[in-house]
């Protein structure tokens, strides 16, 4: 297990090992599952976010910036393209922690868990049947 620290370590982690690979996608707060679903990674992104409502829904002072790791994806019969999932995150050192295992990552910050784990042929299979 490696434990990360910043967006930029686990932006390129990201980047390295689930690009252009199926996964699940799992989405917790407060150990309830909010979202579950599959994806093909396409593309990882980070933007800025400048939504001054999610700042403060997250509890956050005025100076401090949220950025937004984005996972674009397909996950339709069309292959069309998508923002899948957006990861925010506090700017600066030790705003998020992630811990990489063999078949997945999970991802804590802003007081919620992100719970990417790949998903093997067989799985995969069963999706498109």
């Amino acid at each position: 297990m490696k434990i990360t620290k910043t967006f930029d370590e686990i932006f390129d982690q990201l980047h390295h090992l689930y690009k252009g690979k199926w996964i699940q996608i799992q989405v917790k707060k407060d150990g309830l599952i909010l979202s579950n679903f599959s994806v093909q990674v396409k593309d990882l992104q980070i933007r800025p976010l400048e939504d001054k409502g999610l700042c403060r829904r997250l509890g956050l002072k005025r100076k401090e910036k949220l950025g937004s790791i984005v996972i674009k994806g397909s996950h339709t019969e069309n292959g069309q393209v998508v923002d899948c999932l957006n990861i925010p995150f506090k700017l600066g050192f030790d705003t998020m922690d992630a811990h990489f295992l063999r078949k997945n990552v999970s991802i804590e910050t802003c007081g919620f868990e992100f719970i990417l784990r790949k998903l093997s042929p067989k799985e995969i299979r069963t999706l498109s049947a």
